[in-house]
């Protein structure tokens, strides 16, 4: 049996612009700083709350403190449920990613986690909407770490505790950017790449199993 583990934007979600747009207005309104036009390539931990902890310290010389999470992530979800509101097709699925989730979950030869970068609320927000039950299932978010590597780790031990009765042959993880492949080869975990922008980067970084959405499953289930 494998553990198939889930990215949520640009792998199940394709979410990444509005993402973006609500959480940049949401750390100029916390924080009085215009990151839009930034060069932030460097940041070492691209969740959440590692962003803004980097940037933070990159511009006033102190990292994200306890007691400023909390208003941002208010703010990011005020933004990103008007913009649900307004215009749901910016929360859609990368295409044929939510019926290949539920494939995965129901099949006995597979258990299923999910590790996302992106805070709890607007993981769930995502995958609510694009049809996707998280619910009884390993879910790291960065709630529980800064890192990738941290999310990742929780999953894999909220998996250990709920399927405490299987030994895994092997974990896979789905993914999309650069810092999935990074993480992914840090833990020495199979990714399997999601190029929706057909860009080709997981490709030039020596992916070999990459596609750009879900529409052929049967592909996909032989190379898993």
């Amino acid at each position: 049996m494998k553990l198939i583990i889930f990215d949520i934007d640009g792998t199940l979600a394709d979410t990444k612009a509005v993402d973006d747009k609500c959480y940049i207005q949401a750390f100029e309104e916390v924080f009085g700083f215009n990151i839009l036009n930034g060069d932030w390539s460097n940041i070492k931990n691209v969740t959440d709350r590692g962003v803004a902890d980097e940037i933070l310290q990159t511009l006033r010389g102190k990292g994200l403190q306890d007691d400023e999470w909390e208003p941002l992530i208010d703010r990011f979800m005020e933004l990103m449920h008007k913009e649900h509101q307004n215009d749901v097709s910016r929360f859609r699925e990368i295409p044929g990613s939510a019926a290949f989730f539920e494939m995965i979950k129901n099949n006995s030869e597979y258990e299923i986690g999910i590790a996302t970068g992106a805070c709890s609320l607007s993981a769930k927000l995502k995958l609510e909407t694009i049809g996707v039950d998280y619910r009884n299932i390993p879910f790291g978010n960065s709630d529980y770490s800064i890192s990738r590597e941290g999310i990742l780790n929780y999953t894999l031990q909220k998996s250990k505790e709920l399927y405490s009765n299987i030994t895994f042959e092997e974990t896979v993880y789905f993914g999309d950017a650069v810092w999935d492949y990074r993480t992914c080869k840090n833990m020495e975990i199979r990714l399997i790449g999601i190029d929706v922008l057909k860009d080709g980067k997981l490709k030039s970084l020596g992916v070999e199993d990459v596609f750009h959405d879900y529409l052929s499953p049967e592909a996909i289930m032989n190379v898993l």
